[in-house]
């Protein structure tokens, strides 16, 4: 069959081409043949494999154990004769042998689908080419084609008169119409034969008379075509014959392919065709032939095409526009013929072709044609649209519940005409709003009615409508001056409106809705809320000033998230929830603040109204939904707010103390610890008095909030001990100077908070250990760090560690200093019997030892290394006198 099919095609991309038509149809046809049987060859193995499995398996004979008999021998039965052997249908190799199977039931008869179209075409054609009488059909095909070359030769050589010629072969066409009609009672497919293969060379003849030859006027040429129309059309139905009017159908639309020498009109051409889909319809009138129907539509516009793309120029218009509806006409209505006689199945490859096929390749050519009018595809697809509502309206009236697929159809092709109708019409921002709405209002309907095709299709346009936007969104930017009421604003808060409609519909209705699609209501609304901000940031970077811009979009997003929320209370959940994301966006802002304006006043132009509307909207929807959101979440939505609170807030301070002090960095500095300490002492002072949100979340307050201050109190006067601290304008003194006031200030508060915590049995806390032990390692930097600035204002060393380990004086400093921190720490040890810190200030000391050898000895001048190791001398006798190693206690681990 391959080759078949490979031989038929090549002679027809021969006669269209002839340098290249012959190898692609040759190759096209065999292709398609051999996979049509490799197709069909699957399908008979999975028929089999069905039947087998449907098939009972046989049970195997139980053979009871032999008898142990210790004596007489028994006598022996001869062997059972094997089991006859059966040949496994599926392999030629050594016939299986069963046990003896016990009858099976016959299987109920199961019925099975109906093969496709497609597939029923081209098992007819395989039939046709294979069984019945072979020879007589491929005598006719051989004919067919025979005739064909004959009258091509016949118009290239002068071979007796062309009214002869062309008369002659008539009448041989008109004598195998009527032999096959004499025998169709007798041998019927003999007979359809004939009279297909007749009808095809008078179809031939006609229009050669007409194209090549100029034998015929044109009036009486079509006058003969129609006539040989409704007269193969009169034999089909007469006979019942589908295979006539198929063969008569392909033989007059392969006529003008076959014997075109590349020039004519195409006016002749589509009249010709014309004629012959009048004929096709007139037979869809009383004739439910799906096969028919297709081929007439695929030879039709297939040809159509092929011109168009070839040879169509604008001044064919006229003569061209009308065929093309008249041609679609003819296949819109032919579905509703069909529809008359049987069920349209659309899920079958004919029919949605015609339905389906049609809108899709007849706009395309439609387009083509007007494509260079103003509003010519608008105008089109408006007409379209209007067409197919109003045949789905009638199609409804006829059929009303019984068969809803058909009108159904039709109502779709005419939203999506009529949508198509705006991007042709319109601005592409005008298109993205038109789309979005109408996307939610068909997502809407498809939910009421159940329509999985519908929702799909809305939310499809919800995409097309945003690619609209984004392919022509710098033309739109520069479309209009007013704010907000512009078609780029609007056309992206429509496509958002459009999200969030279509996500409220699935959360509201979502027991419509099958389980798969339930999650698309985080991605619709994720898809509203990013155009959302695609709409509100763009205006704001085209008609805010640039230093107005970070704090009017954070009010933006304030408002919108609480507005949204608001709306959303109590039943649209899935918004509720996203308004969580409002916590991160301030925070994102705060740190943004920081590092892009890190010498901006945060509370300048509008940060005074936004900073405080954002944190008010914070804990406003923390009281909303804290019910709603995570309980994580809510925590860290309690603790982060007083963070961000705090940190705002020490920002505009530290930024107004430098506004007011220009040459005097370490105020601004200081701000930061003064402002962290003043939130902890407050939340501590009037925390208890909140009964919300403090009291309520104490342990959130108490526990992280307060200890995220107390660790940025602890980290920034580490980070201080690296700064030289000025007082400018006062005096500098020691201890007395502002950074180091704050630097004892910040420890002590963390202290504090951190003994307030260890006495609170509801937070977890740290080891015994662990708070003296930090506590004391800072204050011990701390004061090694005051010792340094010490020896850079009052003896002039740079504030730097090469310096300063390079100074005698600083040197001498710390040793003393060392050694007074450990006397002090093992006396107190040894006083209370601890013995932990003892070693903690033995370790000091000799560490300081190991200092004062293979430092000291070697790097310092000849005063400082006397009085270091003078002092260290005798602090280290007067500590062994006063400060013994306590006694290890009773029960204490070695």
């Amino acid at each position: 069959m391959p080759w078949i099919l490979a031989l038929v095609f090549a002679v027809i991309g021969f006669a269209g081409n002839r340098e290249w038509g012959g190898l692609v149809g040759f190759a096209f046809g065999f292709v398609f043949g051999y996979t049509r049987q490799l197709d069909s060859r699957i399908k008979l193995l999975e028929r089999r494999l069905a039947e087998l499995a449907r098939a009972p398996r046989p049970e195997p004979v139980a053979t009871p154990p032999p008898a142990v008999e210790a004596e007489a021998p028994a006598a022996t039965e001869p062997p059972p004769a094997p089991a006859p052997a059966v040949r496994d249908p599926w392999f030629d190799g050594t016939p299986a042998r069963i046990t003896a199977p016990r009858p099976a039931p016959a299987p109920a008869p199961r019925a099975s689908l109906p093969p496709d179209p497609l597939t029923r075409a081209f098992d007819a054609a395989k039939a046709y080419f294979t069984t019945g009488n072979v020879v007589a059909k491929a005598g006719v095909v051989v004919l067919f084609f025979g005739v064909a070359f004959l009258l091509k030769y016949a118009a290239e050589h002068a071979i007796l008169p062309i009214e002869v010629r062309l008369a002659a072969v008539a009448a041989g066409g008109l004598a195998l119409v009527a032999v096959g009609w004499r025998k169709r009672l007798e041998r019927a497919a003999f007979a359809l034969l004939l009279q297909g293969a007749g009808v095809g060379v008078m179809y031939l003849t006609v229009f050669a008379a007409l194209r090549l030859y100029h034998v015929l006027p044109a009036s009486l040429a079509f006058g003969l075509m129609l006539g040989l129309v409704a007269f193969s059309a009169l034999l089909a139905i007469l006979q019942d014959a589908r295979a006539l009017a198929v063969a008569g159908s392909i033989g007059g639309f392969l006529a003008p392919v076959l014997i075109s020498s590349g020039g004519g009109s195409h006016v002749a051409l589509f009249s010709y065709y014309a004629l012959l889909n009048a004929g096709i319809f007139a037979i869809a009138w009383f004739k439910a032939w799906r096969i028919l129907n297709w081929l007439g539509f695929m030879f039709t516009f297939v040809i159509a095409t092929a011109w168009g793309v070839t040879s169509y120029r604008p001044e064919h218009f006229a003569t061209t526009e009308p065929f093309l509806v008249l041609f679609y006409a003819f296949y819109l209505v032919i579905p509703v013929l069909f529809a008359r006689r049987v069920p349209v199945a659309l899920e079958g490859y004919v029919d949605g072709t015609l339905v389906f096929g049609l809108p899709v390749v007849g706009f395309g050519l439609q387009y083509g044609l007007v494509r260079d009018m103003e509003y010519g595809a608008a105008l089109s697809a408006l007409a379209l649209g209007g067409v197919y509502l109003a045949l789905a309206a009638t199609s409804w009236k006829r059929w009303g519940a019984e068969s809803r697929r058909l009108p159904e159809a039709q109502l779709a092709l005419g939203v999506i005409f009529l949508t198509l109708t705006v991007p042709f019409a319109l601005a592409a921002g005008v298109t993205a709003a038109t789309w979005a709405l109408e996307a939610a209002g068909i997502y809407w309907v498809a939910l009421h009615q159940g329509r999985t095709l519908a929702r799909w299709f809305a939310l499809l346009l919800q995409i097309g409508a945003a690619v609209a936007f984004v392919a022509h969104y710098d033309g739109l930017r520069h479309a209009g001056d007013l704010p907000v009421l512009n078609t780029a604003c609007l056309g992206a808060a429509f496509i958002a409106a459009a999200g969030f409609f279509t996500s409220w519909c699935s959360e509201r209705y979502a027991d419509a809705l099958p389980p798969a699609e339930r999650p698309l209501r985080a991605v619709l609304l994720a898809w509203g809320l990013g155009w959302w901000y695609v709409a509100g940031l763009a205006e704001i970077d085209r008609h805010v000033a640039h230093e107005l811009r970070e704090a009017t979009a954070l009010v933006f997003s304030s408002v919108s998230l609480a507005a949204l929320a608001r709306l959303a209370h109590p039943a649209w959940t899935a918004m509720r929830q996203a308004s969580l994301l409002h916590l991160a966006i301030v925070t994102l802002a705060a740190g943004g603040a920081y590092l892009n304006h890190p010498t901006r006043q945060v509370l300048a132009d509008l940060g005074g109204l936004a900073w405080p509307l954002a944190l008010a909207v914070w804990y406003g929807l923390l009281r909303a939904e804290e019910t709603l959101w995570p309980r994580r979440a809510v925590e860290l939505g309690h603790a982060g707010g007083l963070l961000v609170a705090s940190f705002i807030a020490a920002f505009s301070a530290s930024r107004a103390m430098a506004a007011t002090l220009p040459g005097a960095s370490t105020w601004a500095f200081v701000a930061w610890p003064a402002l962290a300490a003043a939130a902890l002492g407050a939340l501590a002072k009037f925390g208890p008095r909140l009964a919300w949100p403090v009291v309520r979340h104490a342990p959130v307050y108490t526990g992280l909030a307060a200890g995220g201050l107390a660790a940025f109190l602890l980290g920034w006067a580490l980070y201080a001990c690296t700064e030289p601290g000025g007082a400018t304008p006062l005096p500098w003194l020691p201890l007395a100077n502002p950074l180091e006031l704050l630097q004892g200030v910040a420890v002590i508060a963390a202290a504090l908070w951190a003994r307030r915590t260890m006495a609170d049995a509801r937070l977890p806390h740290l080891p015994a250990w662990a708070l003296p032990a930090i506590v004391g390692g800072t204050l011990f930097l701390v004061a090694n760090a005051a010792l340094g600035r010490a020896v850079h204002h009052l003896g002039g060393v740079p504030f730097d560690l090469g310096a300063l380990a390079r100074s005698p004086v600083f040197e001498a400093a710390l040793a003393v200093f060392w050694g007074v921190t450990a006397l002090g720490v093992m006396h107190f040890a040894s006083r209370r019997g601890l013995r932990e810190p003892w070693f903690a200030g033995a370790g000091l000391l000799g560490l300081l030892t190991v200092k004062l050898f293979l430092i000291d000895l070697a790097g310092t001048g000849t005063i400082g290394r006397i009085v270091s190791f003078l002092a260290t001398g005798g602090l280290m006798l007067l500590i062994g006198y006063l400060s013994p190693l306590p006694p290890r206690r009773a029960g204490a681990a070695p």
